[in-house]
């Protein structure tokens, strides 16, 4: 059957326009980068019906998931890396991967303190598969209010980690809604600064073992280097215990 062009051009437009609009095919806010300081990247996505954004950051640790992940679920650390925290506490373990805590951080003054309760339920099995994600959910309503603090309302996300080589890629996701009478500028400017610098202390408080690992990586490059030096073909673990028995052999004068 013959169209004319006008015609074919028309319906194209239309199934487009219609395409687009259909439920299940809107675009996602695309992720736009904010900030990259400390080895960590901040990113923000727009959030439908909110003034505050979704963010999102990574950044590698030179640490193993395990270490991590338990780091993650001590509150007795939670001070150590993340800002502002002035309480912290776990409230109860519903399951083997399922923690409930409680957590007060610090608001600049004439704003009340926040208090927040969340779930942490972990899924993903390390050995099998080298990664591990870590599902974050408030439950503000788990325990009664308390009178001078502000209970946040809302907040959802994850932690997602990936081991390779003794380090850890974390990409951590959140979205917030802070409750209380606060300018959204000023709450994204706070709540920006806790999420990269979550990533950014558990990058620090790590850091000393990325040291260690370069310092394995040149010791075994020099081991490498003196065996082809002196064609010997053992391990290079052999090799380094046999070098102080050597040496002790060199040191023995000859008798005359």
């Amino acid at each position: 059957m013959f169209y004319p062009r006008a015609l074919v051009v028309v319906l194209v437009l239309l199934v487009v326009a219609f395409g687009a609009a259909a439920p299940g095919h809107t675009a996602s806010p695309e992720w736009k980068l904010s900030t990259s300081k400390d080895g960590v990247e901040l990113y923000l996505r727009a959030t439908p019906g909110s003034e505050f954004p979704r963010m999102r950051a990574t950044g590698t640790v030179c640490a193993s998931i395990e270490l991590l992940t338990d780091h993650l679920q001590d509150a007795a650390r939670f001070h150590e890396w993340i800002p502002d925290t002035v309480r912290a506490a776990m409230l109860s373990e519903p399951s083997a991967s399922e923690r409930i805590f409680y957590l007060v951080t610090e608001m600049p003054w004439p704003l009340k303190d926040r208090d927040m309760v969340y779930r942490l339920v972990r899924s993903g099995n390390t050995a099998a598969s080298g990664e591990i994600t870590i599902g974050m959910e408030g439950v503000p309503d788990y325990i009664p209010p308390i009178v001078e603090l502000v209970r946040i309302q809302s907040v959802e996300g994850s932690w997602h980690f990936v081991e390779q080589d003794g380090r850890t890629r974390i990409e951590l996701e959140m979205h917030m809604e802070p409750g209380g009478n606060i300018k959204p500028w000023l709450a994204n400017r706070r709540i920006g600064a806790m999420v990269a610098g979550m990533l950014a202390n558990l990058r620090r408080i790590y850091e000393p073992s990325c040291h260690a690992q370069v310092g394995e990586v040149l010791e075994q490059r020099r081991i490498h280097a003196d065996m082809v030096r002196h064609g010997t073909e053992v391990h290079p673990s052999l090799y380094l215990l046999s070098r102080p028995i050597e040496a002790w052999f060199l040191r023995i004068e000859p008798r005359t």
